[in-house]
């Protein structure tokens, strides 16, 4: 039961007392068993995909290469991933918060979140919580993903990820061209990278779908709600949902998820 309430709470922005009628408790005694859930849930699958495995990057490196390749017509090989981020609005905090978490870009208050998505639709890595004035390439570096993709290499044969232009082009990571005297070649090229592109955004705006009680940034307050917990159990159970029903991106991808069982297994190996 106390499972069910954490699923209850975290899928729609209901209030304790609408809940109190369903499984018969009293808020308090909700509220007690959602965040104890909360808290064993994060700490028992946050390393599914605060951590790198190797079995989602490495093992289905070639099928997920394939895979994008095939939808991008050859204009990006050896790609396995597409990384972007995220601002997750919050309430306004005060104090020095106010400033530190204020996205100009987005002009909200938020925390801002990393993520590599695979063309299964699967969260290969996600990384944050961060102030939200934070530039995405700033999180990059913080995340320390680079020294981990520099040694996806298989069979002497380097696999990258995509991004936007606001990334800085690697042999790991390909972008987007700028600039306004670009080719028609390098414009086939955007074009291309940003339908592909798109899946990430399928894959952030699933989150608020399937969680919807994120979507409501009044009830997400600093120092009072654990933003960052619920932000993670609600990646992770996504994750879950796309190995059993599949993802708009991975059908738009023609690839499969992994199962459940073989998801679960990445727990059990460490």
């Amino acid at each position: 039961m106390a499972f069910s309430i954490f699923l209850a709470r975290a899928a729609t922005p209901c209030r304790w007392e609408e809940l109190e009628g369903v499984f018969f408790k009293s808020k308090a005694v909700l509220c007690e068993l959602f965040y104890e859930v909360l808290e064993v849930f994060t700490s028992w699958s946050k390393s599914l995909v605060m951590d790198y495995q190797p079995r989602l990057w490495e093992d289905r490196a070639a099928e997920s290469a394939a895979a994008i390749k095939r939808k991008t017509s050859t204009a990006l090989e050896n790609c396995v991933g597409f990384i972007d981020g995220s601002l997750l609005p919050i309430a306004r905090p005060s104090g020095i918060l106010q400033r530190a978490t204020f996205s100009g870009h987005k002009r909200t208050n938020g925390l801002k979140w990393q993520a590599v998505v695979g063309p299964d639709g699967i969260f290969l890595h996600l990384f944050g919580p961060v102030e939200g004035r934070r530039h995405g390439m700033t999180l990059f570096q913080m995340s320390a993903l680079e020294t981990k993709l520099l040694d996806l290499q298989i069979s002497n044969k380097q696999y990258c990820i995509a991004g936007d232009s606001g990334y800085v082009l690697r042999e790991f990571l390909v972008t987007s061209y700028t600039g306004t005297q670009l080719s028609d070649e390098q414009r086939l090229f955007n074009k291309t990278l940003s339908s592909a592109r798109i899946a990430v955004e399928w894959v952030f705006g699933n989150i608020k779908t399937y969680f919807n009680h994120i979507a409501y940034k009044r009830k997400l307050v600093i120092y009072t709600t654990p933003v960052g917990q619920w932000y993670l159990a609600s990646v992770v159970l996504r994750n879950f949902r796309v190995c059993l029903y599949g993802s708009p991106a991975s059908e738009y991808f023609e690839r499969e998820p992994p199962t459940l069982d073989e998801y679960l297994d990445l727990i059990s190996e460490e």
